[in-house]
């Protein structure tokens, strides 16, 4: 994958007349994507510079904000993003220009790996809003549960005009690498968790997203906003990585090509259990691979909390593992590979 960008030589001409020609030399990125995936829009590895690699929108901290640190992220360097109490301006964000994110009517992919411990606050993830209002947007969110969740309308200048909310329940704050996507196919919308599915919402019709306002990472118009929910709205806390938008709708099997995996194995659906019971039944309707493992974590879900309780061998779906109690307070399970 080549980005084209503008040299500039300069050539003599009659009666010594300077002219400025534009020419056109190809730069070849980092890495090439995989095959058989479609072109991208836009491409923000993080690998010690927030330059676009497939377009021309490089991001940059906005007047009087912090641009994000580089640390060790999913594949190379990430984005590592700082939150500060409420009211401040000094916690890192991006922005990368007003063209960057604009989505429009037709299909799209939003993908990037996330990590955070960020639990019982929202904190936006990637965001094209210009205000917290009715307009044209989306915004993909992380929820004070830790799960994911998006937004998008187009207003139309209709207020609520296709306005779509989405989600899946799949945690992510747990300190661990996360591949997240926001996918329309035609007016399909649904968000994937390393690999799995959330419930998938229609907006019919396909609504135009596109805003002149710039894409912004670790950051929305509605951070300090007062929503009456009863948690803060903070800039991001946690690291991003290789975000990527297509103006075309993945398939399963082109996301996990394009996220750097041959497939999603380490997907982790989260199961809450609660209830005094001496005898659990903990069930997954997917073909695992093997050497999964079950574990189980308490009410807390702390990211240290994880603890094996059986070893999952290949089987073919409809697998289940029954757990003996007593578990008497609120459990957590989930499907783990080892690394």
């Amino acid at each position: 994958m080549n980005r084209t960008c503008l040299s500039q030589t300069l050539v003599w001409l009659p009666l010594g007349v300077i002219a400025v020609l534009a020419s056109v030399a190809p730069k070849v990125v980092h890495a090439a994507e995989p095959p058989g995936l479609p072109p991208l829009a836009h491409y923000w590895a993080g690998d010690g510079t927030a330059e676009d690699l497939a377009g021309f929108a490089d991001g940059a901290p906005e007047a009087g904000v912090t641009a994000p640190s580089y640390v060790d992220g999913r594949f190379g360097q990430a984005f590592q993003f700082t939150s500060l109490p409420r009211g401040t301006r000094t916690s890192a964000q991006l922005a990368f220009g007003n063209d960057a994110g604009n989505l429009g009517g037709g299909d799209f992919t939003v993908a990037f790996w996330a990590r955070t411990t960020a639990t019982n606050i929202l904190m936006p993830l990637l965001s094209k809003w210009p205000f917290c209002g009715h307009a044209n947007f989306w915004q993909l969110t992380l929820n004070s549960d830790g799960s994911v969740y998006g937004e998008m309308e187009g207003d139309d200048g209709k207020a609520g005009a296709g306005y779509v909310s989405i989600g899946n329940t799949n945690r992510i704050n747990d300190n661990d690498w996360h591949h997240i996507a926001l996918i329309r196919a035609d007016t399909n919308v649904v968000i994937y968790i390393d690999g799995v599915a959330g419930p998938e919402k229609v907006q019919s019709p396909a609504r135009n997203l596109s805003n002149a306002t710039p894409l912004l990472a670790g950051m929305s118009p509605c951070v300090n906003a007062s929503l009456g929910i009863g948690y803060d709205v903070r800039r991001l806390e946690g690291l991003l990585d290789e975000i990527k938008i297509y103006p075309s709708a993945l398939s399963l099997t082109q996301l996990a090509a394009s996220a750097g995996v041959a497939d999603f194995p380490t997907a982790k659906p989260v199961l809450r259990i609660q209830g005094l019971t001496n005898e659990v039944r903990v069930s997954w309707p997917i073909k695992s691979p093997a050497g999964l493992v079950l574990e189980k974590n308490g009410p807390a879900l702390l990211p240290s909390g994880w603890l094996p309780v059986a070893i999952i061998p290949s089987q073919q779906g409809d697998e289940n593992v029954v757990l003996v109690g007593p578990l008497e307070w609120v459990a957590y399970f989930r499907l783990h590979k080892p690394d």
